[in-house]
């Protein structure tokens, strides 16, 4: 979590800063003392997804602006929490406060006529009665050398104190939670911020706060850790007497609950609200109490061989590798390495397994006098790049080959090559633009600079089929040019800035432009919205990214695709990156899409080599997200939470015959669950639709299915699925034993994870499918499913690798599902 993840709003002339997400009910969460909004980033991926959830960074705290005066008591945030609210327009909002944040909150409701406002109150560990300051604040409140903010120097060891204060089961404290709470304390000025709010946390007058408190008639409930060394369990009495409400004491639980013990936190959040909508049972966020049991209750147990419904001489093999794994982490064998970054390096090694996403109408010479020639524009295009680039870290990744694993390295250089290629693939010409925040080969002239650039051309044309593979020929590039600079004569100096150069060149960012000429509206329009054909503009060496740049001839706009490789980095964080690169570059608005009979959208099919076909093709999902929409409203209970899209177009998909016994694949992000600090991660859920089919009642086999989509897509978010479990076992096992097991047995892998899969990115412009060996009937990939055309419809792009006969049955598939859904699950809907 960083500032980009953050708003800013002037409340009091105090920039504030806050997240707002989601639409519908408003919750409000308010952090505690020395906390800022990544403490409620788990809880929040666990409540249903039909709130608006918006967290806010108090005065001093977290990315909110640092002031250290003498207006941080709770009383001063409560001022700046109800100016916030009035200058949000927010009403009928439930507030959750945490520990000060609890105080802060229950402050604010002392005001009558604010209170209208609220219509729900939940406090967890909540600060406010206690006589004298805890210890723990107490000792961050002196001046004395034994305050650890002044003594403890290292950001990281002064974290690691304070986490140890709040949580009871220190081994919780994850690695990343770690890195973003030692991220804030590198400011001086936080740390006096700190100082200056702990010695004034303290509520003067109890008694009065006390009989205020017993004032506030709406529906409350309170949650306490039992094992709260902060404040004590005793308070938690107290402001249930005083509220008059349920207390949920959570067992073997610290100071905060929803960091330490996030679904329990949840499940009893989730109970409070279903309570305040039980008399409205069509609504979506009732989710009855039962469902709610079943998710967080009845599912401890992980039993492998449910990974399994397909038996077979490789699948018994693989169940007892797998229980062999089990043994060995029970005996002391531990992950050194998150399980889908690991299946990543071993199964997404090649050219196909890359993805693509697509920003359109980016205004790129905002701030810029507007350029005359492409090469101005390329310029500007360039020089912002590498300033994103620089201040983005999850792009800060290169790939390193061995034989059975693509490792992905850190780099520290953000350097972007411009290269020009050939109609048929030939690499033409490099023009190097280096991070301009390092220094740039002092001790080598551009003579040699450019011997090297040219020799690099050489050995990409090189043509020779045993370098046909991408990571031989980029092994084969670099290994050639380290050689050949053996023989180019310069300094002891100059050899070590050599070595670094041909490094630097590999492992940048490659970009390509292209003019958009054009005069016919749709002819111009299906050329901006064609997916580029990378295999004639490949990255030639071991970056991340591979950019291409398309401009209108008029130069008022430009439009970028990147294509990622996928052992480094996923999709939803590299959209997000997309969107901040938009809102940096500059918004130019929305692309008008093609209507259905125009030229621009016919299906676009690309060969793509091995048999396997690229295609982009144009929906319209008006009617089924329509019908989405009708059976949330009124089948959630049944269906046990939401139908999703995803689980939608599986089921419709699997009414063909082609699709039937097919196990389908849909990644899930982990992120907020993730112990590895470099990265957010994914787990997988897959399912065979075919196991729930109920012929006497399709709709009955339907919610069988939907029940079950979604258990195991609520598990595998918490890391708690069988698939997510087999890809941590997994993890132990040296990647050739992995390699050489799929080369044996082709199928079983994929007969565990899934074999045709399905990926969406709601707010991706456009979405390029990856794929790999594993799913052999096709992979699928959806971006935004409401992109308006010039008629006045919403459609999505839809994009599918898979071989010829595939791309048939998904087009029949989407089309039929799309429109024909309600009959499949044989139920009345009026379109």
């Amino acid at each position: 979590m960083n500032s980009k993840d953050f708003k800013y709003i002037l409340v009091n002339d105090i920039k504030i800063a806050y997240t707002d997400k989601g639409s519908g009910k408003a919750l409000l969460f308010i952090h505690g003392f020395a906390s800022f909004s990544y403490t409620w980033q788990q809880l929040i991926s666990l409540l249903p997804q039909n709130y608006r959830f918006i967290t806010i960074d108090l005065k001093s705290f977290g990315y909110s602006e640092k002031i250290c005066d003498d207006n941080l008591s709770p009383f001063d945030q409560a001022i700046i929490i109800k100016e916030f609210i009035r200058l949000l327009k927010l009403k009928n909002i439930i507030i959750i406060g945490h520990s000060m944040g609890g105080a802060v909150s229950a402050i604010s409701l002392f005001d009558e006529e604010f209170r209208k406002k609220i219509s729900a109150l939940i406090l967890i560990d909540s600060a406010g009665l206690f006589e004298k300051l805890p210890d723990f604040i107490d000792e961050l409140s002196s001046l004395s050398p034994d305050n650890p903010i002044l003594k403890i120097a290292d950001p990281r060891a002064l974290a690691l104190h304070v986490l140890h204060q709040v949580f009871s089961d220190k081994e919780k404290v994850s690695e990343r939670t770690l890195r973003v709470y030692s991220e804030n304390l590198k400011s001086e000025n936080y740390r006096k911020c700190i100082i200056s709010a702990a010695r004034q946390i303290g509520i003067a007058n109890e008694k009065s706060f006390r009989k205020k408190l017993q004032e506030i008639k709406i529906p409350s409930v309170i949650i306490w850790g039992d094992n709260d060394k902060v404040i004590s369990l005793s308070d938690a009495y107290l402001f249930r007497d005083d509220l008059k409400c349920e207390l949920f004491i959570i067992d073997k639980c610290g100071h905060s609950p929803q960091e330490e013990c996030p679904e329990k936190t949840a499940e009893i959040i989730i109970e409070f609200l279903n309570s305040l909508n039980k008399k409205d049972t069509s609504n979506p966020e009732n989710i009855n109490r039962e469902a709610i049991h079943h998710l967080y209750h009845n599912n401890d147990k992980i039993r492998m061989r449910k990974i399994i419904d397909k038996w077979s001489f490789g699948s018994v093999l693989l169940m007892g590798i797998v229980k062999t794994l089990q043994f060995m982490r029970k005996i002391g064998f531990k992950v050194k390495e998150d399980g889908w970054r690991k299946i990543c390096g071993t199964f997404l090694r090649n050219e196909q397994s890359k993805f693509m996403l697509a920003t359109f109408r980016l205004n790129y010479y905002d701030g810029y006098p507007k350029p005359q020639t492409i090469t101005e524009a390329r310029t500007i295009i360039i020089k912002r790049l590498l300033d994103f680039l620089s201040k983005t870290p999850a792009t800060h990744w290169s790939i390193r080959w061995s034989p059975f694993k693509t490792h992905r390295d850190l780099t520290y250089f953000t350097d972007i090559v411009e290269a020009e290629f050939s109609g048929d693939g030939k690499l033409r010409k490099l023009i190097p633009h280096f991070d301009n925040t390092r220094r740039s080969f002092p001790h080598l002239d551009q003579r040699i600079i450019k011997k090297v650039l040219r020799r690099f051309i050489i050995f990409f044309n090189y043509n020779e089929s045993a370098l046909k593979k991408d990571h031989i020929k980029a092994w084969f590039i670099l290994r050639s040019l380290q050689f050949s600079a053996k023989q180019i004569r310069v300094s002891h100096a100059g050899r070590h800035e050599l070595k670094l150069l041909i490094r630097r060149l590999v492992n940048a960012s490659f970009i390509t432009f292209e003019v958009i000429r054009e005069t016919d509206k749709d002819q111009r329009l299906k050329k901006r919205l064609k997916t580029p054909n990378t295999k004639l503009s490949k990255h030639p060496g071991f970056g991340l990214l591979n950019i291409k740049c398309r401009l209108l001839e008029d130069l008022s706009e430009c439009d970028i695709w990147v294509q990622y490789h996928h052992v480094p980095v996923d999709g939803l964080p590299m959209q997000e990156m997309m969107h901040s690169l938009k809102a940096e570059l500059g918004d130019r608005g929305k692309i008008i899409y093609p209507p259905f009979h125009s030229i621009a959208s016919k299906p676009e099919i690309i060969y793509f080599g091995n048999m396997l076909f690229r295609a982009r093709i144009f929906i319209d999902f008006e009617n089924f997200l329509k019908f989405r929409k009708f059976l949330n409203e009124k089948y959630v209970n049944q269906m046990h939470g939401q139908a999703t899209v995803a689980s939608l177009i599986i089921w419709g998909l699997s009414q063909r015959k082609f699709f039937r016994n097919i196990k389908f694949l849909f990644p899930v992000d982990t992120s907020v669950y993730n112990d590895f600090p470099q990265e957010r991660s994914l787990g997988i859920l897959s399912i065979r639709p075919v196991k729930f089919y109920n012929r006497r009642d399709p709709f009955e086999g339907f919610l069988n299915f939907q029940h079950e989509f979604n258990r195991r897509l609520f598990l595998t978010r918490i890391g708690k699925s069988e698939t997510y479990e087999f890809f941590e076992l997994v993890s132990l096992l040296h990647p050739s034993i992995s390699y050489i097991f799929n080369k044996i047995f082709p199928g079983t892998i994929g007969e565990v994870i899934g074999t045709a899969g399905i990926t969406i990115l709601k707010d991706a412009e456009m979405f390029v499918s990856p794929s790999t060996e594993i799913q052999r009937h096709g992979f699928m990939a959806i971006g935004k499913m409401d992109n308006l055309t010039e008629d006045g419809k919403l459609i999505g792009a839809v994009n599918i690798c898979g071989t010829r006969k595939q791309l048939h049955e998904y087009f029949l598939g989407l089309g039929n599902l799309t429109h024909n859904l309600p009959k499949m699950l044989g139920i009345p809907f009026e379109q």
